[in-house]
């Protein structure tokens, strides 16, 4: 990956991690499950992070067996009861975003989710 891509990962993920406060975990990981770009803090064991980063990238995985005639994943949300929300995003190169969003300020979700995702939209990441 160019250093520009790496820069403009890394800015679109400040930028959404310091416009939504209930945002606790952002990461871009790669296929391999290298992080590529990630900023914020979950209480996880590294060993239960990289199973957080699996997790997401076989929902983001599952969307490469299915028909044509079903469409494509553009984002999909996990929630864990009243206490927070995993999205997992597809990225070009083969690559993912992962975002921990906390529910401690009952905030509308659905905004924050259509903000992260229009965020990565609009940023260009070669493929």
């Amino acid at each position: 990956m160019s250093g520009e891509s790496q820069d403009s990962l890394n800015q679109a993920i400040d930028e959404i991690f310091n416009t939504y406060e209930d945002i606790s975990y952002i990461a871009v990981v790669s296929e391999k499950l290298k992080i590529i770009a990630q900023k914020g803090f979950i209480e996880l064991h590294p060993s239960k992070l990289h199973i957080l980063h699996v997790q997401a990238g076989l929902l983001v995985n599952m969307s490469s067996v299915w028909s044509e005639s079903l469409g494509t994943l553009d984002f999909i949300c996990a929630s864990f009861g009243s206490r927070s929300e995993i999205i997992a995003m597809p990225l070009p190169n083969k690559m993912q975003l992962v975002a921990v969003v906390s529910s401690l300020h009952k905030k509308n979700h659905e905004s924050i989710r259509l903000g992260i995702v229009n965020q990565f939209k609009s940023i260009k990441i070669p493929s």
